[in-house]
């Protein structure tokens, strides 16, 4: 994904809270400390910092963990299309909310590719 945004395929948009989050999920993985630190210079020269705080709406019915409420934040705040992430527990595949819909990684390379046929087929 990271390289498909790098290529302008579409705008990453985190907040602070986001970052953190993929920070601490990255050490979850494993990451050694050079491989977080080059995964974090590449995130801070494409991605598009967004304020979660200026979200002053209600949040979905489905979102039941309050400490994901930084995330539904930043996409509608951003008005994003995706709110991408592996956590299926907590935000259901096919939700919809504000202008966001919940697809996972795998799900939004596919959108990814699929607009990508649409666009060279022009």
């Amino acid at each position: 994904m990271i390289r498909a945004a790098e290529r302008g395929r579409f705008t990453l948009c985190l907040s602070r809270f986001g970052a953190w989050e993929l920070g601490r999920v990255a050490q979850r993985m494993g990451f050694g400390e050079e491989k977080h630190k080059a995964y974090f210079r590449r995130l801070d020269a494409i991605a598009e910092l967004v304020d979660h705080n200026q979200y002053q709406g209600d949040y979905p019915e489905w979102l039941q963990d309050s400490d994901d409420r930084p995330l539904v934040a930043t996409a509608a705040v951003a008005q994003t299309n995706y709110l991408v992430t592996y956590n299926i527990h907590d935000f259901p595949v096919g939700a919809r909310f504000a202008s966001f819909e919940v697809v996972t990684p795998d799900m939004f390379l596919d959108i990814l590719g699929r607009e990508g046929e649409v666009e060279e087929s022009h």
